[in-house]
């Protein structure tokens, strides 16, 4: 049990860092060309904070590899889960298009339940539910991906 579930987490990790851009350096963000408005801002930073978020998720999965500790992996979740909600509540910039507004609210709503599923197959050693966490991140992942292309 603790192999899957180790596997998952840095699974998990990994695509939670590439949901959130690939890292946390500002110019790996996405913006629209042209000129932005201040929500975009915002938006880059509540992005940057995911990032972060996410390079814990790594960091702590890391470690938990060898030390078997996957309680600051849930809370990494956590932390995580309260900053995607913040992304959320702030909004997508309004220079998006509508297909990236679209893309952009998927893209946060797959973060949110992978979150969720971290917390809950951490806190329940349940292999399910990292594996349905790391499928939602793969989800976001590809988003951004698409999100990144259109904005180009």
């Amino acid at each position: 049990m603790r192999k899957v579930i180790v596997g998952g987490l840095i699974l998990i990790a990994g695509l939670t860092v590439a949901a959130c851009g690939g890292t946390t350096s500002s110019t790996n963000v996405p913006t629209a060309s042209g000129s932005p408005g201040s929500s975009t801002a915002q938006f880059g930073n509540d992005l940057s904070t995911v990032g972060s978020d996410a390079t814990q998720i790594s960091t702590d999965a890391g470690t938990a590899s060898n030390t078997g500790d996957f309680a600051p992996v849930g809370a990494d979740c956590q932390t995580l889960l309260t900053d995607v909600q913040t992304l959320q509540a702030d909004g997508v910039p309004t220079i998006f298009s509508d297909s990236v507004r679209t893309d952009t609210v998927t893209m946060e709503s797959d973060l949110a339940a992978g979150a969720t599923d971290c917390i809950n197959g951490v806190n329940n050693n349940d292999p399910s539910l990292i594996s349905s966490a790391a499928s939602h991140f793969q989800d976001a992942g590809n988003l951004v991906s698409r999100i990144n292309a259109s904005l180009g």
